[in-house]
């Protein structure tokens, strides 16, 4: 998650140093940076979230997914008024990036996984007999 989230904070600043006549870079930034970035981001997002609920599990599964929609509503509105404002291009997509990596900053400092206890009945070869440990013991 945490790489994910660099990757996705480096491809957003690198792109306000792209000038008008190198759009070839803009595309090479958001497509390989930003797309890995969010690849990588995506799969733990999902897996952490399911871990914490057992009951409701879709509901908040539906919940967590429609934040994505949110946001891409949202942010082209923000953008759109920082570049066609006073800001300009470069100094838009810098903060378009702040704001960006301050939201990813938080997602990383909130997310953790679920320690799960296991029950054992006291004796070592029944816990190692145990489907948790069968990789272990390959």
């Amino acid at each position: 998650m945490v790489v994910g989230s660099l990757l996705q904070s480096l491809s957003l600043f690198a792109l306000s140093f792209t000038k008008p006549d190198q759009l070839y870079l803009a595309f090479i930034v958001q497509g390989v940076l930003s797309g890995f970035g969010m690849g990588l981001m995506s799969g733990p997002t999902v897996a952490v979230v399911s871990q914490h609920f057992s009951r409701k599990r879709t509901l908040v599964m539906s919940l967590v997914s429609s934040g994505t929609p949110l946001g891409s509503m949202i942010h082209p509105i923000m953008l759109n008024r920082l570049l066609n404002g006073t800001v300009g291009f470069a100094n838009g997509v810098r903060i378009s990036a702040s704001f960006v990596s301050a939201l990813l900053l938080i997602a990383c400092l909130c997310m953790r996984t679920r320690v799960w206890r296991i029950y054992t009945s006291g004796r070592l070869r029944d816990t190692l007999n145990r489907y948790e440990y069968l990789s272990i013991r390959l």
